[in-house]
């Protein structure tokens, strides 16, 4: 579970254009110690994980979730009003490995993005959108 929620806080991370040195100086930890937690050596602190989900603006219920907490979503709600896209979003993580399920977490942070009215690179989604084709591609052959 810490090894899913540092990858999910790296992504977050990533896309938000931090480097572990620069996010810690902000929270006020050692980069050393972020790195721990987004290699799943490490649980972050109540108090550091709600400094990250502030300033990298995460969803609470995901990081919850991922913590290994039972949280009520609204994903029944998605669920119910379009069925089909939840069911072709779940064959599309199944298909694919551990690379295209972060490159499909990384397209849907921009994609969240821009429906937020933040600027997001169309150029770099549409790279991102190849290299998950192929991935799946791969996983398919395999």
């Amino acid at each position: 579970m810490a090894e899913k929620l540092g990858e999910y806080l790296q992504g977050y991370r990533m896309q938000a254009d931090y480097t572990l040195r620069r996010l810690g100086e902000i929270i006020g930890v050692d980069h050393s110690y972020l790195g721990k937690i987004e290699t799943g050596k490490k649980k972050p602190s109540k108090e550091v994980l709600d400094k990250l989900i502030s300033i990298l603006g995460i969803d609470e219920t995901e990081v919850l979730r991922l913590m290994g907490q039972h949280v009520e979503t609204t994903g029944v709600k998605l669920e119910k009003e379009n069925p089909e896209g939840v069911d072709i979003l779940y064959k599309l993580t199944k298909s694919l490995d551990d690379e295209g399920r972060t490159i499909l977490n990384n397209i849907l942070i921009q994609v969240k993005l821009g429906l937020d009215g933040d600027n997001v690179d169309a150029q770099k989604i549409a790279e991102s959108l190849a290299k998950l084709k192929n991935n799946t591609k791969m996983v398919d052959e395999g």
